[in-house]
């Protein structure tokens, strides 16, 4: 099933936004229960603290993920990982349930003008790599995903499909 969605994404694209015209940097990061940790957070405020390039000219792809594995506060962990991205590029969304550090990332993200996206995975979980390991994820599917994603929205920029892919960790 994510095969086909991958041949999918490089033809009609998932991320329904057209892209800005200035991206330059394109940054992939496979996401799995990194909310409650505060991984999330921190990878938000480090973007969105960037004073050397704006924020238009870089997009954040979150490739939020799962096991079929994955316990219940796994998948809810990354439902409200769903919910923060959505509260950052939809200022009518509120984000319920939140520190302060979270509610101060949120409006620095909205203040700077973060540009992110979140692809929602977790309808399909994966399955794990081998069968001892239930956390030995297929990650090289998932960045590969992003990659697709990230190439068919530069090749629709006006400098063509110049641009650099960038893979980070959420961690």
């Amino acid at each position: 099933p994510l095969l086909s969605k991958l041949n999918e994404s490089i033809e009609q694209g998932v991320i329904p936004e057209p892209p800005n015209e200035k991206l330059q940097f394109s940054i992939i990061v496979p996401v799995f229960n990194e909310y409650r940790n505060g991984h999330i957070f921190r990878l938000i405020e480090a973007f969105s603290l960037q004073h050397s390039t704006s924020a238009e000219t870089f997009e954040l792809i979150l490739l939020v993920n799962c096991l079929e594995t994955a316990s219940q506060d796994a998948k809810l962990d990354n439902v409200n990982t769903l919910a923060l991205v959505d509260a950052i590029t939809n200022k009518e969304v509120v984000l319920e349930d939140s520190s302060d550090y979270h509610q101060r990332v949120l409006q620095l993200a909205r203040n700077k003008g973060l540009v992110i996206h979140a692809i929602d995975l977790t309808s399909q979980p994966l399955k794990p790599l081998t069968q001892d390991r239930k956390t030995n994820v297929p990650i090289g599917r998932i960045r590969q995903y992003g990659l697709r994603e990230s190439i068919r929205r530069f090749a629709h920029t006006a400098r063509g499909e110049l641009g650099i892919v960038v893979n980070f960790d959420a961690d």
